[in-house]
């Protein structure tokens, strides 16, 4: 087959937004197989929430109880008896006590002057890249980004037309208030330290991580994950 013809079966599946995803669950997903990165909304704030496959609470049993698996949530969509609006396997994880779970890397944040009012954006299957528009009543943002193949990096080159261009800012990442308890109070992991190293912005968690935002110019940003020592 001819590589318009890869392009062309590939582009058919494409990932077409045309609502603002306001949850971490309705985001855009990118991924490399090691990091993970996540495109949402919270309110009047942009996220680019990070993950790493690699980074798991041990300090429990790492089994799942019977039907804590994708078959389960599978299963329960189709019959249209999923609960959208609560943790399928809550009543497994006691907020009270650690269990394994994968943890939180961190998120960049980008404030807004206000809640979008609409959001288009295509997702490239075939060159693993994305393209955003966010239309705000001040004026639109366009978003261009990709996560590397083989790096753990994110890039995004944002531009601002009719407002002020957001400055990135590192964040800890906690979805919603029961992770907030969960991770802060019941499992005792602190607040990051926050801090920057010349035109880096960094967040030094608890975990031995490190996240770096790298600003390159006015319209060009870069958010990245490097291994702590």
């Amino acid at each position: 087959m001819s590589q318009d013809g890869i392009h062309h079966r590939v582009c058919r599946h494409d990932l077409l937004f045309d609502f603002v995803p306001d949850s971490y669950f309705e985001g855009m997903p990118l991924g490399n197989g090691e990091l993970g990165a996540m495109l949402w909304f919270e309110e009047d704030r942009m996220v680019l929430s990070l993950d790493r496959a690699d980074i798991w609470e041990h300090r429990a049993d790492q089994s799942l109880e019977p039907g804590m698996d994708f078959a389960t949530v599978l299963c329960q969509t189709r019959e249209g008896s999923y609960d959208t609006s609560r943790r399928l396997f809550d009543k497994n994880r006691p907020p009270d006590r650690v269990w394994g779970n994968k943890l939180p890397v961190g998120r960049v944040e980008w404030q807004l002057p206000s809640a979008p009012v609409a959001f288009g954006a295509r997702l490239c299957i075939h060159a693993a890249e994305f393209s955003a528009t966010v239309r705000l009543e001040q004026g639109e943002l366009v978003v261009v980004g990709y996560l590397h193949a083989t790096e753990n990096l994110v890039a995004l080159e944002v531009e601002a037309s009719g407002l002020a261009l957001p400055e990135p800012q590192p964040r800890a990442q906690c979805l919603d208030e029961p992770s907030r308890k969960t991770y802060r109070e019941a499992w005792k992991y602190p607040e990051p330290d926050y801090g920057e190293r010349g035109a880096d912005r960094c967040a030094i968690p608890g975990l031995r991580s490190r996240r770096v935002v790298r600003c390159a110019g006015c319209k060009d940003e870069e958010a990245g994950l490097e291994q702590g020592e």
